[in-house]
């Protein structure tokens, strides 16, 4: 997958599309090595509170391993991965509790807002950082004509949109009060 593309569909999806990341690349994973891997279950991990941060680790440590198999210098660094999927899930929970009990205030939608601009980065940085050595691996172990880039999913283009639906309203919702009584904000 081109580096510009997960950079582009992270960014736009406001980091949901780590879901798609981790589906892809362990589908891919599995076809390469003909292992047992189950790539919806095990993106759909991410959502299992710490079962998940184990998960990711095991995802990194895999390509991690398959590099060094083939003796290529690698920058994937699984704790550090774990670090980044933590902090960001800490992020994108901050002041939920407060959107379920309470007003959806400016102050709080304006925390979202940076917090989603902080965590989108992140995970871009992480997803980038990984899929250019997942890259490197790939054209050095198959063949230049076999490789192929990855077709747009239509997992990738629902991603999309929530994440342009979501930014589009968070930013509505923290620069106009009248769209924040309105919007997807004043149903929760």
């Amino acid at each position: 997958m081109p580096i510009w593309r997960v950079v582009f569909m992270t960014v736009v999806s406001m980091g949901l599309y780590l879901f798609w990341w981790f589906y892809i690349t362990w589908k891919h994973y599995r076809d390469h090595t003909g292992e047992n891997a189950y790539p919806i279950w095990h993106a759909l991990t991410l959502f299992v509170p710490l079962y998940g941060l184990f998960r990711t680790y095991a995802h990194m440590k895999t390509y991690e391993e398959l590099m060094l198999d083939e003796r290529m210098d690698t920058s994937i660094r699984p704790g550090v991965a774990v670090a980044v999927v933590l902090i960001t899930s800490w992020l994108g929970n901050f002041g939920l509790s407060d959107a379920i009990f309470g007003d959806v205030t400016y102050t709080l939608l304006t925390i979202w807002l940076v917090t989603g601009v902080i965590t989108t980065a992140l995970t871009t940085l992480l997803l980038a950082s990984v899929q250019s050595n997942i890259n490197r691996y790939w054209r050095a172990v198959i063949a230049a004509r076999h490789m192929r880039s990855v077709r747009l999913g239509v997992g990738e283009a629902t991603l999309a949109v929530i994440g342009v639906f979501t930014w589009c309203d968070t930013i509505l919702s923290v620069a106009n009060e009248s769209y924040r009584n309105f919007g997807i904000w004043a149903w929760i």
